[in-house]
């Protein structure tokens, strides 16, 4: 029987149960029904620490795996402080615009993860300086933040301009404010190559999933080129079995194309068809009518290729 190793965590500034298993999916699984979310940070899943969760742990993996609670066991005891520094809390005003930029964003059909890095970019700056009025910032603010918070730090340039975009929109589309952002000091663009996987290693990967849903969105994501969301964004009717081509509507740019459907994966795609008949989306999470989360074919995709290097 597998075991399972479970260790305490902080994890952004929360406390956690971290679990350890080899990849297992019927472990998996478990994992996902007890509300545990996988950390590739951390490379455990996670679990809010409690006596009531440990519980659900011991029940979820009756007769499946055994836990391992020696580090909780062995965990020394932390101190009582009396005096505990209060988390800041941004005024309940800016949370009300963070709100109205989001409904905003989705108006505008921008995307869930860009919403959310946006909206956490503000959240930091607020948070940063709490009772300052957004109408009443000015250079040095910015500046300084830049300063504290990214050069100082060492983050990447790519993570600035993600901060400078969200903020600028931020400022003028909930206050009216255009800012111009030329005096911002940058750190130096990174220039890297992209990692790109070779033929072999795809086909060592795939041959050594054996998922049959996880196996054909590889496929389709390797074969034909195409991006995560796309492929959790496919129904059945884009597949054009006549003219054996895939149609991606409204992919990045909110563009339509056409691909071809490569002979390899038609048999596949029909077995696919077959066994788990989906009604909405080509690729349906557990709940029937509702497309496989993006988080978790990201996490297959980096699962799969961390096992198999």
């Amino acid at each position: 029987m597998v075991t399972i190793i479970i260790k305490p965590l902080t994890h952004r500034n929360l406390e956690w149960f971290g679990l350890f298993f080899p990849i297992n999916d019927e472990l998996i699984a478990i994992a996902k029904s007890i509300s545990c979310h996988y950390s590739a940070q951390n490379k455990c899943w996670l679990l809010p620490r409690s006596s009531q969760n440990l519980n659900r742990l011991f029940t979820g993996y009756k007769g499946k795996a055994w836990l391992d609670i020696t580090a909780i066991e062995n965990e020394p005891k932390k101190p009582n402080l009396s005096m505990k520094k209060e988390k800041p809390i941004i005024p309940e005003a800016r949370a009300a615009d963070i709100e109205q930029l989001v409904l905003w964003m989705r108006q505008k059909h921008y995307s869930e993860g860009t919403i959310k890095v946006y909206t956490d970019c503000v959240q930091v700056f607020l948070l940063h300086q709490p009772e300052k009025d957004p109408k009443t910032l000015t250079r040095e603010d910015f500046i300084g933040f830049c300063k504290n918070h990214i050069l100082d730090r060492g983050l990447s340039f790519s993570y600035q301009n993600q901060f400078v975009n969200a903020l600028k929109l931020y400022l003028y589309m909930i206050h009216g404010i255009s800012v111009k952002t030329d005096f911002l000091e940058r750190p130096r663009r990174e220039s890297r190559l992209p990692n790109v996987l070779s033929k072999e290693e795809v086909q060592k990967i795939l041959q050594n999933t054996n998922n049959p849903k996880h196996k054909l969105m590889l496929r389709i994501a390797y074969g034909c080129g195409l991006r995560a969301g796309e492929v959790l964004n496919l129904r059945p009717q884009d597949i054009d079995r006549v003219r054996r081509c895939i149609h991606i509507k409204l992919a990045k740019g909110f563009k339509d194309r056409v691909i071809p459907l490569p002979t390899v994966i038609e048999n596949q795609l029909d077995e696919y068809l077959r066994k788990y008949a989906p009604k909405t989306w080509l690729f349906e999470g557990e709940t029937p009518g509702h497309p496989y989360t993006a988080r978790s074919l990201q996490l297959v995709l980096k699962k799969q290729y961390i096992y198999h290097q």
